[in-house]
């Protein structure tokens, strides 16, 4: 009693999917996703090799109904087999065994696919698509969205426990050491959708860098709110003045250091407005 979302976006090319389930670790078993080649869901009694095939039919070029239905073609279980597909060129197909329950289904547009066995209602299917299709949002955030606008419409009709978001991008584009791949997992939670939002903030935070059109003007009075700042964490000791200077530059590089954010505060030590506020939030924390 599953129900997701597979989805691409068009401008960037990125792939992924949104899962959630009344059962634990979802997301080690359902999704799927290349960033040149497609994204997958496999569900209701899932198989854990179907995913890999279907990714491997759709990089010999098949559309995504073709490489579902040759997958299925000789499995004596299909009619209990569940689906999402989107290839890299956008074309989407969802496959529902005539054995997966009652609500089950699936509805498909251009870049998405949504899905569900054991559902509420149709409702659930519905919602995740009409999300997806109204939002501007970077793709991560538009599939956790969906799914869950998908658990408000209805969702599992057993209730919730784990839900995961996998999404593959073009390698490089955060850090040196990006490979590619978002892949965030809540195993076991009474909320799992407000945890992998809080997870996805975080990544964001983390995996972020600086870039010019957030970055903080520093005035005396920001500069007096940061030094208090790094003053109750412990990473400055000096008079608060209110100047930007070397000792207040030192103790923030090393605040970015500490907290992962050194890929926001560049070689002239501007810094963004990330960093301003996580620095905010950790000293009114104390």
């Amino acid at each position: 009693m599953t129900f997701s979302i597979v989805g691409r976006d068009s401008k960037t090319g990125e792939l992924g999917v949104a899962v959630a389930t009344k059962f634990i670790a979802v997301g080690a078993s359902v999704p799927h996703a290349d960033y040149q080649v497609g994204t997958v869901a496999v569900q209701a009694e899932h198989h854990p090799f179907f995913g890999r095939q279907v990714m491997a039919l759709l990089e010999e070029g098949i559309c995504p109904e073709k490489a579902v239905k040759k997958v299925l073609i000789e499995d004596d279980r299909r009619g209990s087999r569940q689906l999402g597909v989107v290839d890299a060129q956008g074309r989407a197909f969802s496959y529902t065994g005539s054995d997966c329950g009652y609500w089950s289904g699936g509805r498909c547009v251009e870049n998405a696919a949504a899905q569900g066995n054991g559902l509420v209602n149709e409702a659930t299917v519905t919602a995740m698509i009409e999300y997806f299709q109204e939002s501007q949002e970077p793709l991560p955030y538009r599939l956790l969205g969906a799914l869950t606008a998908g658990e408000h419409a209805g969702g599992d009709s057993r209730g919730k426990q784990s839900a995961a978001l996998y999404v593959a991008y073009k390698p490089g584009g955060m850090t040196l050491f990006d490979y590619g791949l978002l892949d965030l997992r809540v195993d076991d939670h009474p909320e799992p959708y407000m945890e992998l939002y809080r997870l996805l903030n975080v990544r964001a935070r983390l995996w972020g860098r600086f870039v010019e059109d957030n970055v903080v003007r520093v005035n005396e009075k920001i500069c007096r709110q940061i030094q208090k700042s790094l003053y109750a964490l412990g990473y400055y000791d000096e008079k608060i003045t209110g100047i930007y200077d070397a000792a207040t530059i030192k103790a923030l590089r090393r605040f970015c250091y500490r907290e992962n954010l050194r890929k926001r505060i560049d070689e002239n030590a501007r810094f963004d407005q990330v960093v301003l506020d996580w620095l905010t939030h950790k000293g009114r924390s104390l």
